[in-house]
């Protein structure tokens, strides 16, 4: 069943990439601005002061203006910063932080770990209050299936793990997406965590 599972997760991630690739870049930039909006309008972020927002890479969500929103409105910003086996969320202190980071192979701005960057999930933060997620894909049922690292299931797992022995208030989770990645249904297994929220431009 568990190979069953990945295989389908293969291909459908292959069809999703190709679909993706074909969105024009002016689509893109038009949903990125209406969910930037839906986005800094929901309460979840309006109460927010910890946030975890994801640096978007081409055939995304352009998180560029919610970054900005962030910082400017003088929330704690982490981002994420990857290895072959887990991704950690990071301080960003600033616009100018932001603007020196070095990109890694995706074209994404990241830290690196010789930064020595304060930890989202370090006790002196207290927990986050909120994790702005990627994904390559949703389905109607509010499934999402990522790019096939599990990033993010691994860092939910901890952080909402970390939430109940802290007794911290769980974080809550919204993925933002284009309309091309939403989808009937997407391959997803029991480790596949659901976002609270989906947000599109639809």
């Amino acid at each position: 069943m568990e190979t069953t599972v990945k295989l389908a997760k293969a291909a459908f991630r292959k069809q999703m990439r190709a679909t993706l690739k074909t969105v024009p870049f002016e689509s893109i930039e038009q949903q990125s601005k209406a969910v930037t909006g839906k986005l800094l309008a929901t309460p979840e972020y309006q109460r927010s002061s910890k946030i975890a927002l994801f640096l978007s890479m081409k055939g995304e969500v352009d998180t560029t203006q919610i970054l900005r929103d962030v910082l400017e409105s003088g929330k704690q910003c982490f981002i994420p910063m990857c290895n072959p086996e887990a991704m950690e969320m990071v301080l960003l202190k600033s616009w100018d932080d932001f603007e020196k980071l070095p990109r890694n192979s995706w074209g994404i701005p990241e830290p690196q770990p010789q930064d020595g960057r304060l930890n989202a999930l370090d006790p002196s933060v207290g927990g986050l209050d909120l994790i702005i997620m990627p994904g390559l894909a949703f389905d109607h049922s509010g499934n999402r299936i990522g790019y096939g690292k599990g990033y993010y299931d691994k860092f939910l797992a901890k952080c909402f793990t970390v939430a109940t022995e802290k007794s911290y208030q769980r974080p809550s989770t919204i993925a933002i997406a284009l309309r091309e990645q939403y989808v009937p249904s997407v391959p997803a297994g029991p480790q596949d965590l659901k976002p609270d929220q989906i947000i599109m431009s639809l």
